[in-house]
C-alpha cells in the first residue's frame, strides 16, 4: 500500500519541551498490484518533542481506504470495500 495525504494537525497546546497533537487528512492510496489510485483518510495523535535544530516525533495513525479484494474461490471475481491499516507506532525526526 502506497498513500498521498494532506493532512491538517492541531496541537491544543505548543511548548517548547513536548507538544501533543491530532491530526486528519485525507488523500489517495494505492494497493500492491492494482494500479488504481483509490481516496480514504487518515486520523493520527501524536507528541512532539522540538530541539533547537530539529524535532523528533512520535505517532499513531489510522488509514482508512477504498480497497480491492479477489475473492478465493472465483478468482475472477473482484471486490471493492472499506479497509483499514493502522500503524500502532511510528518514531521519526524533523529537519
Amino acid at each position: 500500500m502506497s498513500g498521498l495525504t494532506a493532512n491538517l494537525l492541531a496541537t491544543p497546546f505548543p511548548s517548547r519541551r513536548l507538544a501533543p497533537y491530532a491530526l486528519a487528512g485525507a488523500g489517495g492510496y494505492a494497493q500492491n498490484g492494482t494500479g488504481s489510485l483509490r481516496r480514504g483518510w487518515t486520523l493520527g495523535l501524536g507528541l512532539s518533542l522540538p530541539t533547537a535544530t530539529r524535532s523528533f516525533f512520535l505517532e499513531s495513525r489510522l488509514h482508512t481506504f477504498r480497497g480491492e479484494e479477489r475473492d478465493m474461490i472465483q478468482r475472477d471475481v473482484i471486490t471493492t470495500a472499506w479497509k483499514a491499516v493502522w500503524t500502532p507506532l511510528s518514531l521519526g525526526i524533523q529537519f
